[in-house]
């Protein structure tokens, strides 16, 4: 099955619709720990904002918890971009480091696999 990869285009997202619903500015970002607690709420249920940004008290609608899943979603595929060049470089020393070590370990000890029966024989 292939995955639209344009989806977000058409979700029919009302920008700032969440912000305006919760009373929070729309240029400062909605807290996680909000979103997270507005998704385990049920419809219906009342709940105390943990932050202190914006109403207090808030009721839960279906609505307001679709808008959640769906700004917590874009918040984590936010986070998982690409990251600036230094991070790369750590992550390319690191598969050295493990290359290295996983070599040492090989030389040390050798598996031969036959081809009949599957079996394994180690030789030191």
């Amino acid at each position: 099955m292939v995955k639209n990869k344009r989806w977000i285009q058409k979700a029919g997202i009302k920008k700032g619709a969440l912000s305006r619903q919760l009373n929070i500015p729309i240029q400062k970002d909605i807290p996680m720990r909000l979103l997270d607690k507005i998704v385990r709420a049920k419809a219906g249920d009342v709940i105390i904002n943990p932050s202190k940004l914006g109403k207090r008290k808030i009721k839960v609608t279906h609505l307001l918890e679709r808008r959640a899943i769906l700004a917590r979603n874009l918040k984590r595929i936010a986070r998982h971009k690409v990251q600036p060049k230094k991070v790369h470089e750590l992550a390319r020393k690191l598969r050295e480091r493990v290359t290295r070590a996983s070599k040492k370990a090989s030389s040390a000890k050798r598996v031969i696999y036959r081809r009949k029966r599957g079996q394994r024989v180690i030789k030191r």
